[in-house]
């Protein structure tokens, strides 16, 4: 899937948008999007009738039918003026191979594209995350309604705090707002005993089998509550299904949490450096209904 040219997030231009109304190709501001969806109803939407109660006519009808439309349109409309993408027809290759090119990195206390060690670099076709700081890789773009297919190893390499503690990683899905330690959004934690669990931040909202959390630092465990991650230095793969407000992650074929009522529903994608060096060699979003026969061969799966 061909996706805009990558550019850095703090840059702003201006682009033509559907109906005619002129926006922000990459919305900082949520003025930005009310004035926009404002526009967009007083323009596009057919007046409602002084009856509160109007008679059934074929009239009506097809003036509800063209309201659900409008109503289907403003959704797309919205997601493409932040600057939303979906998977549809191909799978999305985040990771390469080569290069960082669908990223930018953030480092606490040095910011955007700005890592001298470097926490986060390509070699050897590995995406090499140290840990030595805190920050994270973002993605250039917003995504919504995609199923998230990693592969990660952990590495040698332990940093304070983690030097005596549990390793510990992690994917954000939905991750929205300013740059900082941590994004509002969902972590889908990768760590030594609790890989599998969902960690809420900074006032993301989940609910699971029926319990809805929002503060920042809830968190949601795996079930089953046995290990599901492979022994030190083997391949995992973590797949997260994030549709609407649906979010499913499984770590090794084992579905680990099963939410509804995300909020928010899409944003960006981060990989997480907080102190354990972590390798990865497979980042990609595929649409929710793919067709597998054009997927390329499976991997010979790693065994425990």
């Amino acid at each position: 899937m061909d996706l805009p040219k990558p550019r850095s997030p703090l840059t702003l231009n201006t682009v033509r948008q559907p109906f005619g109304i002129r926006i922000p190709g990459h919305v900082s501001c949520g003025l930005c999007i009310l004035a926009t969806v404002n526009a967009f109803f007083a323009t596009s939407l057919p007046a409602q009738a002084a009856d509160p109660k109007p008679q059934p006519s074929a009239q009506n009808e097809s003036e509800t039918s063209q309201s659900s439309g409008v109503a289907s349109d403003l959704v797309r409309f919205v997601k493409e003026a932040v600057g939303v993408f979906s998977p549809t027809n191909e799978v999305i290759t985040l990771f390469n191979g080569r290069d960082l090119s669908h990223f930018y990195t953030w480092v606490k206390d040095l910011g955007t594209y700005v890592d001298p060690d470097p926490v986060f670099s390509v070699k050897d076709g590995l995406l090499h995350i140290t840990g030595k700081r805190l920050g994270y890789l973002a993605t250039q773009h917003q995504y919504s309604d995609y199923r998230l297919v990693v592969e990660y190893k952990w590495g040698e390499l332990t940093f304070a705090p983690r030097v005596s503690h549990p390793r510990n990683s992690g994917v954000f899905v939905h991750a929205t707002g300013l740059d900082k330690i941590w994004m509002k959004g969902l972590e889908c934690q990768i760590a030594e005993g609790n890989t599998g669990d969902v960690v809420l931040h900074d006032g993301a909202k989940l609910t699971v089998n029926g319990e809805t959390q929002s503060k920042p630092w809830s968190e949601f465990h795996r079930s089953p509550t046995n290990e599901v991650e492979f022994v030190h230095g083997k391949w995992n793969i973590m797949e997260i299904v994030c549709e609407g407000g649906r979010v499913q992650v499984k770590v090794n074929g084992h579905i680990t949490l099963d939410g509804v009522s995300s909020a928010p529903n899409y944003g960006k994608i981060l990989f997480q450096s907080n102190g354990a060096e972590i390798f990865f060699r497979r980042i990609e979003l595929f649409p929710i209904k793919y067709d597998k026969s054009k997927a390329p061969p499976a991997k010979k799966p790693e065994t425990k």
